[in-house]
Formats: C-alpha cells, structure tokens, sequence
C-alpha cells in the first residue's frame, strides 16, 4: 500500500511539475513574441543584416565585396554601412534565408528566437534537466539580446549544441564534426570549442577521419574565396575600442558610458567564474579538467580582447555543455545571467546605454522600403 501510495504521489508530482514547465515555457515565448514585434533599441544590426540578406539575394556573392552605400546610398544611416559584409558565409546564408521568407526585423528576431527554442531543447536532452532548459530559455541575456535586440548568437549555438550532442554518439561523431565546422563558419569564436573536440578523440586515426568530414563541411569558404577573400572581410573591421568586461578595470576609457556600479559588478561575476574554473581544474586535474577548457579560454578572451559586447556572453552556454560534473555544469549556467546584469536591467528598468535614436528607423523606413522592398 505505501509503495502504491508513493507511486501515485510521485506521478502526481511529476504532472505538476510538466504543467509548471509548459506554463512557464509558454510564458516565457509570449514575452519573447512582444519583444520580436518591438524595435531594437541598443543595437541596429538587426537591420543591417536584413539588408545584406537583400542584397546579395539580388545581386550574388560578390556584392559582399562592396559596402552598403556602394549598392544603395540610403543605407548610409545603416551600422557599419561603409564596411563590406565582415562575416563567416554561414551567417550570410542566414541572413538570405531570412529576406527570402520575409525580408522584416520582426522575421529575423523570430527566427532566431525559434533557434532559441531548439536551443533550449537541446540543452535540456544534454544535462537531463527541464529546470535547465527553461533557465536557458528564460536567461534575460537570451531574451533580450535575440528576441529583442536580434544579435545571431543563436545560430552559431545551434551548430556547437548538436555537435556536442552527435560527439556523444558513436554513430554520429564524424557528423558532429561537420557541424562543428558549421559553427565556425557561422561566427569565428566556435574555435574554443575544437581543442575539446580533439581531446575528445582515442587516437591520431580517429582524429584524421574527424578532420576529413570537417574539411569537407568547410568547403562553403573555400567556394566564397573565389568571389571574396574571406579573412580580408572578416578583419575589415572598425576597431571599435569597448569592452564592458575589460581585465584592467582601471582603465576607465574601455568602458564608456558604464556606470561604475555595472563595470564591478560585471569584474566579480566574470573574476569569479574565472576562479570557479580554476578550482574545478584543480579537483579535476587527473580527470577531467580539459573540458572546461573550452569555457576558461572564452571568459579570458572575452576579458582581454578591446572589442567585446554584452551580447557575447549568448556565445558562452554551449561551452558549459563540455563539462562532464552534472553539478558544475548546473552550477556555471545558473550563473551566467549574473555575467550581463545589463539585459534584466533593460528588462526591469527600461532601455539605457547606447540607445538606437528614432531617425534611425524613420531612415530605414523612408529609404529602404521603397528601395529594397524591406517591411517591418
């Protein structure tokens, strides 16, 4: 009778529990819905990559070999309009993608949005855990910075999450490499996950069959560098001297408007879960320190680099699926909400920082929509 009786309280819990997490899953997708149908208000990228799915739908490749201005001279208010197209080929599939079902800021936020979702999916079949899932779906650095905002970390997460998942697999493991050379070619910070992949590995042939599905999943950039030269883009860049989690929090220049409050609060929690990866190094030395690896050498980068955003911290989730200690594992992605208070405080508080001004849209709704048949 006891155990009949425990049987049925467990699956009464366990019910409660599936409600809870449908209830709070759904909440969660109707705030990131009201979020998508807002325009952006720290950043205008969203708009630029719209507008760069337009372009090179229309005029080819080679078009990324030009700015902005070059094929349009209203995009001139657009973010990075004099600078040719400075991203992997797989981000720029996207983008055409995206202007191909609906050329819209509001279709480009949903779409990631949804690859949030499939995110949050994948996360919750890595560590066993719904709980996990919906932290990483309710995170406000990933409701505000993609559902908001509309930066494309999401995609390149997508491709390191299944690489993962299929590295975990005996079947699949060479496809998983193929992925992984999908995430590079999506944004270029996908490297700190390889030295894990390579750890991954039991011998030198294993690791040269890996390697050839990897070399042949980056053939994409190896086509694009008939029409472009890759790296030249990829560097071409503004040097744009902002870093909100800058080693040196004396040096007062990296963090512009930041209020003090926000630059220390950011140097704990990053400083701290340095410190927190150093101690798992340590319990773990013989064991199985190499797979955070991935993690400690993004959080340095992140720190040391003079070009940094808060958005990057959306890079960081896949990397904590390396480790291999169930409890670590939950620990650091419970903390990674504290690595960018800034997005709950956006949420809470309102918009505050760089603000995208209202022209910038007016702009994008007198030039582009009739030049490019771009709607919202």
């Amino acid at each position: 009778m006891i155990t009949d009786s425990n049987m049925i309280i467990e699956a009464r819990t366990e019910k409660y529990l599936s409600l809870f997490f449908f209830v709070a899953m759904a909440a969660v997708g109707g705030i990131r819905l009201y979020y998508c149908f807002l325009l952006p208000v720290n950043t205008g990228d969203a708009v630029r990559h719209v507008c760069w799915g337009l372009i090179v739908n229309q005029h080819g490749y080679d078009a990324i070999t030009h700015n902005l201005l070059h094929w349009e001279q209203n995009l001139g208010f657009v973010s990075w309009a004099k600078l040719p197209y400075n991203y992997p080929i797989f981000s720029l599939l996207f983008d055409q993608l995206c202007a191909m079902i609906y050329p819209s800021i509001f279709t480009y936020k949903a779409i990631l949005t949804l690859i949030e979702l499939a995110n949050s999916y994948i996360i919750g079949k890595l560590t066993n855990s719904r709980l996990l899932a919906l932290a990483y779906w309710g995170g406000p650095f990933s409701i505000w910075w993609v559902s908001r905002e509309g930066q494309f970390e999401p995609l390149q997460s997508f491709f390191v999450l299944i690489a993962i998942w299929l590295l975990n697999t005996d079947r699949y493991r060479n496809v998983s490499w193929a992925f992984l050379a999908v995430a590079v070619q999506t944004k270029l910070t996908a490297i700190f996950i390889i030295p894990y992949f390579i750890y991954r590995e039991a011998n030198l042939r294993n690791l040269r069959e890996r390697f050839i599905y990897f070399s042949c999943a980056m053939i994409p950039s190896v086509l694009l560098m008939h029409v472009a030269n890759p790296m030249r883009l990829l560097f071409n860049s503004f040097a744009l001297k902002y870093n909100p989690y800058y080693w040196n929090f004396f040096q007062s220049d990296y963090f512009a408007w930041n209020p003090p409050v926000l630059v220390l609060l950011n140097q704990v929690s990053s400083y701290f879960i340095i410190a927190m990866t150093i101690i798992y190094i340590y319990n773990y030395f013989n064991k199985a320190w190499f797979d955070i690896f991935p993690l400690l050498s993004f959080i340095i980068f992140l720190k040391s680099i003079t070009n940094a955003q808060f958005w990057y911290v959306n890079s960081i989730p896949p990397l904590i699926m390396t480790i291999s200690k169930p409890k670590w594992r939950r620990l650091f992605l419970l903390l990674l909400p504290f690595l960018d208070l800034r997005s709950l405080l956006e949420m809470v508080l309102g918009p505050f920082g760089n603000i995208v001004s209202e022209s910038y849209y007016k702009a994008f709704t007198d030039g582009v929509m009739t030049n490019l048949n771009v709607l919202f």
